[in-house]
């Protein structure tokens, strides 16, 4: 039982599956209003089904957490409040950010910006994520982000007011990064169910 992984461990994929599930939603569905029926259609009905199965992930392990450990050992518990503060203080700054983003983007007349600025800070947060929780994978998701994202701004500079496609672009583009994190959360929670005790 004290090999098994605390519960706050997997109370945390779970969550992050639920967030990906999210938000592989909200950005596929981008795709709709910038991009012919025929292709955002197939688009967005797979972010939709990504999301089913990262919710049904999430639901599994939330269903299989009383078969861990409450706390774990004490330098467990140590770390999970640690990085569940610093996971906190960062979401919120990603949303405070956003927030003053777009009162900019929109007191100044700027709003065709404001789907690839909102993506270059959503990237931009996954960086610290990467030392909060010991993880590579962070690094890969934020920089492809960023890409999309600054791709995105150059290409909205460019467009002449038809902003929609390029919308529809970044939404895929963050979409894709918000998919394969939510796919690296499965295979780290179905790791986690292997060797969840099975009393």
């Amino acid at each position: 039982m004290s090999d098994s992984p605390p519960r706050g461990a997997v109370a945390g994929i779970a969550g992050g599956l639920v967030l990906m599930a999210v938000f592989t939603l909200w950005w596929s569905s981008l795709v709709v209003p910038g991009w012919r029926a025929e292709v955002a259609r197939p688009v967005f009905a797979a972010g939709a089904a990504a999301s089913l199965v990262f919710l049904a992930a999430a639901f599994r392990l939330f269903r299989a957490m009383r078969r861990f450990t409450a706390t774990g050992t004490p330098q467990d518990a140590v770390r999970g409040k640690r990085m569940g503060i610093a996971f906190g203080i960062v979401f919120g700054l990603e949303g405070l950010v956003i927030g003053v983003v777009a009162r900019i983007l929109t007191a100044t007349g700027r709003d065709d910006y404001m789907v690839p600025a909102v993506a270059l800070v959503v990237g931009l947060h996954f960086y610290p994520m990467a030392p909060i929780f010991g993880r590579t994978v962070d690094y890969w998701i934020a920089t492809w982000v960023v890409v999309v994202a600054v791709s995105g701004l150059v290409a909205v500079s460019r467009a002449g007011g038809a902003v929609a496609p390029v919308w529809s672009a970044v939404g895929l583009g963050v979409a894709v990064a918000t998919g394969a994190y939510g796919a690296y959360m499965m295979r780290v929670g179905q790791d986690l169910l292997r060797v969840a005790p099975t009393t």
